[in-house]
């Protein structure tokens, strides 16, 4: 991310979705093991469901994030006002 602004036309956005389908694929296997852990459990108050409700949240948020910077993409502009040390 913090490089990003070097990267060639186009490879920063092929990044965000390429990202953005791993966290995808991620999040479902995450509900589909929480539906398994869920049913052998019997309840929603064990540590591992808390574990994975967190996870699937962490991907949730990222997702969105995400999906707020392909919005933004477009008006991605330089730093009106950088500091820059000098020697």
């Amino acid at each position: 991310m913090a490089l990003s602004w070097q990267a060639r036309k186009g490879v920063f956005k092929r990044q965000l979705k390429l990202r953005e389908a791993f966290l995808q694929r991620e999040r479902q296997r995450e509900r589909e093991t929480l539906s398994s852990v869920l049913a052998e459990v019997g309840h929603p108050y064990h540590e591992a469901v808390w574990m994975l409700q967190l996870m699937a949240a962490q991907f949730e948020t990222e997702l969105r994030w995400i999906s707020r910077l392909l919005k933004e993409l477009g008006r991605r502009a330089r730093a009106k006002h950088p500091t820059l040390t000098k020697p």
